[in-house]
């Protein structure tokens, strides 16, 4: 059987991340700020709703999507009430969050105020504030960021002129924003609750807890089959949910990965050097062995669930374990204790091998 092959995304130095919904206010933002404004060119900019997206509209949060946020220079969320109720735009949200390279655009009725979970406490812009707007500017300048001059940055005068062009069209765009029933409006977080909005609240309850309980199975599941595995193996699982490979550099983790790979666990890539310390090899799980399949099913399970999940529960998670309830992410694997401690053995496993010597 033919392995499925995963399309190549040229990578792009500018991440939108949006709802689909917002397309047109997102495209106005795009190239009236980004593109006329700051002089970043569309073959630079990685926005689904762009008619020179690498990917179609509406993509769901994939390798692809995974990857070019991973190689980003800077990412930005164009934040409106609809996209806190988009689980992919929140799957976006939270990996751009763990690259330290968001920039979120804050969309009326929004505010500061009504901020919560990954955004809480992260220095925002709001659309419609010329010294913010400014900042953005700024920040493209010709420093850290782009060092590789991958463009060339229009000159004040030419940005301040699309900036009020950008301001003036604005209130009419605002109106193309797609409105949301659950997202927090400008009124602010202690605003007292209308009784159809309690009403809410106490249907939305009940789903809540059995969203966490379904989330702990997963979770549970999930640990149970890569405790069946090879340390290396349950590692190699991690960085690629990470979309990364496993790197070998010492010998003890170069004999372990040569032993799952002898027995069809892993697949390594050998990268040699003129200087033999610095030799490392790549790996990554196959699915050759079933204990393996089982992880993957888990975790396509897992991924399904937490795309599907409710605002609510993703705010209770956040709240919890101060990162996003996503597997792309290091934090999820550590703060869950997936995978045990780095180049160690879980007691199940510890007692596998004991009993086998």
């Amino acid at each position: 059987m033919a392995r499925a092959t995963t399309k190549r995304i040229p990578n792009r130095s500018v991440f939108i991340s949006h709802a689909a919904s917002d397309a047109e206010f997102v495209n106005y933002f795009v190239d009236t700020l980004l593109t006329a404004g700051i002089g970043i060119g569309q073959e630079h900019i990685f926005n689904t709703s762009s008619p020179t997206s690498p990917i179609r509209a509406g993509s769901n949060f994939n390798p692809e999507i995974r990857s070019a946020i991973r190689m980003a220079k800077v990412v930005i969320a164009v934040v409106t009430p609809t996209y806190f109720d988009r689980p992919f735009a929140m799957a976006e949200l939270g990996a751009a969050w763990a690259s330290e390279r968001l920039v979120p655009i804050l969309v009326p009725p929004l505010d500061f105020n009504t901020l919560e979970g990954v955004l809480d406490g992260i220095q925002c812009i709001r659309v419609g504030d010329e010294k913010k707007l400014h900042e953005l500017y700024d920040r493209f300048d010709a420093d850290d960021l782009n060092k590789e001059r991958w463009f060339n940055r229009n000159g004040s005068g030419t940005f301040n002129a699309k900036l009020r062009e950008f301001l003036s069209g604005l209130p009419a765009r605002l109106t193309k924003v797609s409105p949301s029933a659950t997202a927090a409006t400008s009124e602010g977080k202690s605003k007292a609750v209308s009784p159809t909005t309690a009403d809410s609240q106490k249907k939305s309850a009940v789903p809540v807890k059995e969203e966490w309980a379904t989330f702990e199975r997963f979770l549970d599941e999930l640990r149970t089959a890569l405790e069946q595995l090879p340390w290396i193996v349950s590692w190699g699982f991690m960085y690629e949910a990470c979309g990364d490979w496993g790197i070998a550099r010492d010998q003890d983790t170069k004999d372990a990965a040569k032993d799952a790979e002898y027995r069809g666990l892993l697949r390594i890539s050998k990268e040699f050097s003129l200087d033999p310390a610095e030799n490392r090899w790549l790996y990554r799980p196959t699915k050759s062995s079933q204990r393996a399949r089982n992880v993957y099913e888990i975790m396509d399970k897992l991924k399904s669930f937490l795309e599907k999940a409710s605002r609510d529960f993703h705010l209770e998670y956040e709240q919890k374990h101060d990162h996003p309830a996503i597997l792309s992410i290091y934090p999820f694997w550590d703060g869950h204790d997936l995978v045990g401690v780095d180049g160690e053995k879980t007691p199940q496993q510890s007692s596998e091998s004991s009993s086998s010597e």
